[in-house]
């Protein structure tokens, strides 16, 4: 009952209230991707573009969502359920992983953990490409402990996922590829790999990349170029740094307490890992998920491309396994110490879930993004009008798409309504400031109204060019 229970809460806050998602530049340039895709048949062999310039990953992340905004008539709330419905499927894999290979306690707090952390909430509700990631990655150390226990048919559709994997998140899953080798290296008796599985891993692993690779010869090299690059000028990285890193975006996955708090939580959990240790090594999913999170913590401790920029989606792929892993853990301690752990970690997060409820004053989200579109077209009164948008990020992807969704267009010729809706620019106010200095130059202000966070001007356009 207390499980089923646990099990209702942690959906209901991955389903409720979609519109709070936010939709950015991100999103709004995979919409229109998608949306020409639906609306004119485009097809595409390249996904989103990675944190690496030149290199994209592959489409199965478009492809993945184009049915739902198809079902949902381009409406992005259905693609942002489904993907929360899978986060859901996730949590309960993660629970019967945890139940049979540990025990029912390891399993519950494993979901537990995983369920009312707020920053993976936020994950699990992100319109984004390394959302799927999280699912995928649970299938394939589940699929891996079949291979150790000596089951390697499953090696293909292994190397399948991790493929396409590398589609939702390439900085993430990379890491599934010398975890799979060391994991053959360290099981190798248990496993008893032969050609006939090799090769049809490489097989199934290859099919994947076809997409990519198709692309990348018809433009002359230009993924392979841009890795070489990448490759070429990646710098290394200061130990410390990294470790500082890793303890806030670790730690903040479990608890949102203080600082000390935290350092406290992470003794109790090194107490716990040695005082059970031998117990727990001689467990093969113990030693499975320990490589699993250490390969990617251990490869990106001294070195690190993207400008020497590490961002806390690149452990996607590892973050469910860590719950399991920290589960099995503290399910050692004693009930009453147990509860109140678990209730300081929960009650934590707390405050930051029911402020992303309530809708945060500041947040950008879908809805009020959409509020923009709907507040103009209703006082345009079918008149023709311009449209000039401002976000931080220079190109207003997400207004582009919502305008075209709601079949709200702009006038290809200049006009006298002009809109100049814009976001606040926290970062960099300056550049805002000029963007409104050229917006006074160009049209007469009228009125204006403020949704949330958002601000729309209403002038009448002086300049006629």
């Amino acid at each position: 009952m207390f499980t089923s229970l646990i099990f209702i809460v942690v959906s209901i806050l991955r389903l409720a209230r979609p519109e709070l998602t936010g939709f950015y530049y991100d999103q709004g340039r995979d919409a229109l991707v998608i949306w020409d895709l639906i609306k004119n048949g485009k097809m595409f062999l390249i996904g989103p573009t990675t944190g690496v310039e030149g290199i994209f990953l592959g489409p199965g992340f478009y492809y993945l969502l184009a049915p739902w905004y198809w079902l949902g008539g381009g409406n992005p709330i259905w693609p942002i359920q489904f993907l929360a419905f899978l986060n859901i499927i996730g949590l309960f894999l993660l629970y019967k992983l945890g139940e049979k290979y540990f025990s029912k306690g390891a399993g519950l707090l494993a979901v537990i953990f995983a369920g009312f952390s707020y920053h993976n909430l936020i994950t699990n509700r992100w319109l984004s490409n390394p959302n799927p990631l999280t699912l995928t990655s649970i299938i394939i150390f589940a699929l891996f402990i079949k291979l150790i226990q000596g089951e390697k048919k499953w090696f293909a559709l292994i190397c399948f996922l991790m493929g396409l994997g590398l589609q939702f998140e390439a900085a993430s899953a990379v890491f599934f590829l010398p975890a799979t080798l060391i994991i053959l290296i360290i099981f190798f008796r248990s496993i008893k790999m032969d050609l006939r599985n090799f090769f049809f891993g490489g097989i199934t692993f290859g099919l994947t990349l076809i997409p990519q690779l198709w692309f990348n010869f018809r433009h002359d090299n230009i993924l392979f170029k841009a890795f070489q690059n990448f490759v070429a000028s990646s710098p290394p990285t200061l130990v410390q740094s990294r470790l500082e890193f890793y303890f806030e975006t670790f730690t903040k996955h479990f608890t949102l307490a203080s600082f000390e708090w935290r350092w406290v939580l992470i003794l109790i959990l090194l107490v716990g890992l040695i005082k059970n240790f031998r117990n727990l090594w001689q467990n093969n999913v113990f030693r499975l998920a320990v490589i699993w999170v250490l390969t990617p913590v251990l490869a990106l401790l001294l070195y690190t491309g993207n400008n020497g920029y590490v961002w806390g989606y690149y452990f996607t792929g590892i973050f469910p396994i860590i719950y399991l892993l920290v589960g099995s853990i503290l399910v050692k301690y004693q009930k009453v110490i147990l509860v109140l752990l678990v209730g300081v970690i929960v009650v934590s997060n707390f405050p930051a879930i029911k402020y992303y409820f309530l809708e945060d004053a500041g947040a950008i989200t879908l809805g009020r993004t959409l509020a923009v579109v709907d507040w103009i077209a209703k006082d345009a009164k079918g008149k023709p009008f311009n449209v000039d948008v401002y976000v931080p990020p220079v190109i207003p992807y997400a207004y582009d798409y919502l305008f075209k969704w709601q079949n709200v267009q702009s006038s290809s010729k200049n006009v006298e309504l002009l809109y100049t809706p814009y976001e606040p620019d926290g970062p960099h106010p300056e550049r805002l400031k000029l963007w409104l200095a050229r917006q006074d130059g160009i049209g007469k202000l009228e009125s204006e109204i403020k949704l949330g966070p958002i601000t729309i001007q209403k002038r009448t356009r002086i300049l006629w060019q």
